[in-house]
């Protein structure tokens, strides 16, 4: 699949209890980590890039709002779905800026999309070590039909569309520290000193 022919949702929302502040807005250099991911995203040919859960968007994108709120990520993957134009989204957190685009160009170029996911899973995910992560990963259109479904129920975990539809893999092979999020206040500082190479190299 080509970068032109997916959209973005950028996941933004949750309460940032563990943070204390607006993951969304904080700051890397010059730029909100919101900021950071759309650049990111339009520099790999991306031009449709919606936000979830946060309706102070950068230019260039447009905000989504969860239509079935409360839900956590799933909530996000759902309302994003049912807005993009395209037959697939890409689909990664705010809180993870240090990740490379190379890895998500890999992605999306991993994900075979048949329009109906007849032929192949309409799911593509990094696994890091064997571990999946369903927060990175490439989802087709169609699936919020499902994800509405999983809204309704009980546990509402991405999760379960792996289950259903099992999923194509895309191991990382890089440096994990690419990888990491920024949930509290410390593990913000380790962004920002990985950001200015003091920690391993990525």
């Amino acid at each position: 699949m080509k970068m032109e022919e997916v959209s973005a949702i950028i996941l933004a929302g949750g309460r940032s209890s563990r943070m204390g502040t607006d993951k969304a807005k904080l700051k890397q250099g010059d730029q909100t980590l919101l900021e950071l991911m759309a650049e990111k995203l339009r520099r790999l040919g991306i031009s449709e890039i919606v936000v979830s859960g946060c309706p102070d968007c950068p230019e260039g994108t447009s905000y989504v709002p969860d239509l079935i709120p409360d839900k956590g990520p799933l909530s996000g993957i759902h309302a994003g779905l049912r807005q993009i134009r395209h037959r697939s989204a890409l689909v990664l957190p705010v809180d993870m800026p240090l990740i490379q685009e190379e890895t998500l160009r890999l992605l999306v170029q991993a994900h075979v999309n048949t329009g109906d996911g007849s032929l192949c899973s309409p799911i593509t995910a990094l696994t890091l070590n064997g571990d999946l992560e369903p927060l990175i990963a490439v989802y087709d259109a169609f699936l919020a039909e499902d994800c509405e479904r999983i809204l309704r129920e009980e546990k509402h975990s991405p999760r379960r569309l792996f289950e259903k539809y099992g999923f194509t893999s895309v191991a990382f092979t890089g440096d994990p520290v690419s990888l990491m999020n920024c949930n509290t206040p410390e593990e913000y500082e380790l962004v920002l000193k990985a950001a200015h190479g003091r920690l391993l190299s990525f």
